[in-house]
């Protein structure tokens, strides 16, 4: 398994065994073996206005999953969220279009790499164009961060292709991470944080207790403070 290259791309017109994009593919010099186009389905979810905890860790026998995992969604809203006391990432949003994430706040996500708890308060992975914001994280390993996906040689899990890219995450606070407030790793592609503060971050297990952490390509950093 590997990171593999795929994109997303607005279809203006189809004519006969011509495709005609509305942009020049991103990633166009590493398209080489087994090349698809995938319709992606205008599936979309929304979930607005819960608070979500979780029993002792002692009760849920080293959980380390993700609570929340939205895969392939076409435009999901995420809205007014209360997260608190989880043993591993919250949200991960894989493969997603265009989403967006407002006033989401998580306090306490156990950070312990050693046990594969890694207490994420966003995850994005492979999905792009997603704009976060008003995010609120306190004692989390990292209040966003991205990531991209192992994936299978022909596999037809197509929203795993791909990297991060395009998103935006503005007006959001981190406060006593346990790693950098801000991540991101090196799939991540064109990304903007833009009025962002992180405050106290602490080095916690296997961190840098940073700020911010910049690993990707074309970022950008708009009045943000540490």
């Amino acid at each position: 398994n590997s990171a593999r290259s795929g994109e997303y791309q607005v279809v203006q017109l189809v004519n006969g065994d011509y495709v005609y994009l509305s942009g020049q593919l991103r990633s166009f010099d590493t398209y080489e073996t087994n090349v698809r186009a995938v319709k992606h389905e205008n599936k979309t979810i929304t979930i607005d206005g819960i608070k979500l905890t979780s029993a002792p860790e002692s009760i849920m026998n080293n959980w380390r999953f993700g609570l929340i995992v939205i895969n392939g969604a076409f435009k999901p809203l995420v809205s007014n969220i209360h997260i608190t006391d989880i043993h591993g990432p919250a949200f991960s949003m894989v493969g997603c279009y265009a989403y967006r994430m407002d006033n989401i706040m998580g306090h306490n996500l156990t950070n312990n790499p050693a046990n594969v708890q890694y207490g994420y308060g966003i995850t994005d992975k492979a999905s792009e164009y997603g704009v976060l914001t008003n995010l609120h994280f306190e004692n989390v390993r990292h209040g966003f961060t991205t990531n991209g996906n192992d994936v299978t040689a022909g596999s037809d899990t197509f929203w795993r292709y791909g990297r991060p890219a395009y998103f935006t995450v503005a007006n959001s606070t981190a406060i006593g991470t346990t790693n950098a407030a801000y991540d991101t790793h090196e799939e991540s592609y064109s990304g903007l944080f833009t009025n962002c503060t992180g405050r106290g971050s602490v080095q916690g297990n296997s961190s840098s207790g940073s700020g911010f952490k910049c690993r990707g390509k074309n970022l950008t950093y708009e009045g943000c403070r540490v």
